[in-house]
């Protein structure tokens, strides 16, 4: 087994307060949006946004058995293999936002501290109280800014998460076509509407990244543009509960725990989230009614076996401590790793360069750094 690294976190030590005068939570605000098709390619508009129409009651139970092509469907938990690349591409569609002259030499500076993904966020934030899931967070520094990523966790993909992916896939298509019998005749849950968010936890450290939405509904649809403001969309999202989608029991109460209320709180403050509409049944692949749930309800559920305060903390230290250990390094061919082994409750570091180390940076954006074409 290849060496994961040295201590860098251990979860068994109290979590340390927060700095005097730092903010701890990320507050983010949605700055924009953009689209990934059934390819998995970029498109800087909201073609892929989709509006709201509940079913009726007469068209319940939802079946989620639905046939998705085993092409265009998520095997595993994220999308590891897009890394930060559609970000990367909105990125430079507004180039006058995101991007400064670089005054100490040729080429570009991102304005941002951080580059990453909502689930890396979500991952780091939920560590506290994760003792059963690895992560592995990859990093550079590269002119002044970090890039973070997820990495693909090693093992075979899980059948059974593949079925959850596909069966919230067919969820988000019956909730945005307003009932299984409008559904189109081919499904696939491969494309993706995004927004873009920025957040900061002090003045000096600053974070953007992107984030799947769910689906959302228009405040007012006799405004110039309805779906091209952000402002004007109240977007929701779609889960399915346990009972949906495991034999693991039959009591639709309890369709949801602990942890999977942390896993959707998490998501909902860093989305913007405020309404989550849980699909709930029997037996495994069948939604017979749809709970509503809030970011507050589902504190109020976990019964103090999870605490947001104790997630934001861990998650500004955590970044802090990520950034800190990056210092003094500008090369995007060298890599920091940053492993969390659930097992041993502690994260590690290990930093590698060198030829043979690959970038999760893409080269075409590296040329655009240095260059700095007109």
């Amino acid at each position: 087994m290849a060496p994961i690294g040295e201590d860098f976190v251990d979860l068994e030590q109290p979590i340390e307060p927060p700095p005097v005068g730092n903010l701890q939570c990320l507050e983010p605000r949605a700055l924009g949006f953009f689209s990934l098709n059934k390819y998995r390619a970029f498109r800087n508009d909201a073609s892929q946004l989709g509006l709201i129409k509940v079913p009726r009651p007469h068209g319940f139970p939802l079946n989620m058995n639905v046939t998705i092509d085993p092409g265009f469907s998520k095997e595993l938990k994220h999308f590891y293999g897009d890394y930060l690349d559609h970000l990367l591409r909105y990125m430079v569609a507004s180039p006058m936002r995101f991007f400064a002259v670089n005054a100490a030499g040729p080429g570009i500076l991102a304005r941002v501290t951080i580059v990453c993904q909502m689930e890396l966020l979500q991952e780091v934030m939920c560590t506290p109280y994760n003792c059963t899931e690895n992560w592995r967070v990859v990093a550079h520094r590269y002119r002044n800014t970090s890039y973070m990523c997820l990495e693909e966790p090693a093992g075979v993909a899980n059948p059974s998460q593949q079925q959850s992916n596909n069966f919230e896939a067919v969820l988000k298509q019956i909730m945005c076509h307003g009932g299984q019998e409008y559904l189109p005749n081919w499904l696939e849950g491969m494309s993706e509407y995004k927004n873009v968010f920025f957040g900061s936890l002090d003045d000096d450290v600053s974070i953007l990244y992107d984030a799947t939405m769910g689906g959302a509904r228009v405040r007012n649809k006799f405004v110039n543009s309805p779906l091209a403001t952000l402002s004007n969309l109240r977007f929701m999202d779609f889960k399915l509960g346990r009972c949906v989608t495991t034999s693991y029991h039959s009591d639709s109460s309890a369709c949801f725990g602990p942890m999977e209320a942390l896993a959707w709180w998490s998501e909902c403050y860093l989305k913007n989230v405020n309404h989550i509409y849980v699909g709930c049944g029997y037996p495994v692949g069948v939604v017979n009614c749809l709970k509503n749930q809030t970011p507050v309800s589902l504190i109020n559920h976990s019964k103090d076996l999870w605490r947001p305060n104790v997630c934001h903390v861990f998650l500004a230290n955590t970044l802090r401590k990520m950034l800190r250990a990056m210092e003094g390094t500008d090369d995007p061919c060298t890599t920091f790793e940053f492993n969390y082994v659930a097992e041993k409750r502690k994260i590690y570091v290990r930093k590698e360069s060198g030829a043979n180390r690959y970038s999760h940076l893409p080269d075409w954006y590296v040329r655009m750094m240095e260059d700095c074409p007109e």
